[in-house]
């Protein structure tokens, strides 16, 4: 689940208590998200493809392209 990064700011702490939000979480972008779960895919054996194709806000990732890789 994408939160954005304001939720993680003192600012939001009263919001993240009413909504149980984990405090273990942490902020990760959109790219960041999309490579760990690419990761589980390719670890489960279950990415029936060899490639991959992203927009701009991935394919500038290092961390996206680095396990797409």
């Amino acid at each position: 689940l994408f939160v954005p990064e304001a939720w993680f700011s003192e600012a939001y702490r009263l919001r993240r208590s009413k909504c149980d939000f984990p405090a273990e979480l942490a902020f990760r972008t959109k790219p960041q998200l999309a490579a760990e779960m690419l990761q589980n895919v390719v670890k489960d054996g279950l990415l029936p493809f060899k490639y991959v194709v992203a927009d701009t806000v991935y394919g500038n990732s290092e961390d996206f392209l680095y396990i797409a890789s």
